[in-house]
């Protein structure tokens, strides 16, 4: 009983593992997020996006503009 739940667990890791996207990936998709929400002038998107940015690949321009769009926002 124990060893089909340690095999059922191992099974299901790993299958997350297959479908878990590299941060190259990630930084990709959020790249592309940052665009589209600046294009469309959301600027809680941009945050977000740069939040997400700046944790997969900080910056220290990430980091100003995040300072930047929170001052104006009033945060």
């Amino acid at each position: 009983m124990m060893m089909k739940k340690i095999v059922g667990l191992l099974l299901v890791v790993f299958a997350l593992q297959v479908n878990a996207q590299s941060n190259a990936e990630l930084l990709k998709h959020y790249e592309k997020f940052y665009a589209q929400m600046k294009s469309q002038g959301d600027v809680q998107g941009v945050i977000t996006a740069l939040t997400h940015l700046n944790i997969l690949a900080p910056t220290q321009g990430r980091k100003d503009t995040l300072a930047v769009l929170y001052m104006n926002e009033g945060r």
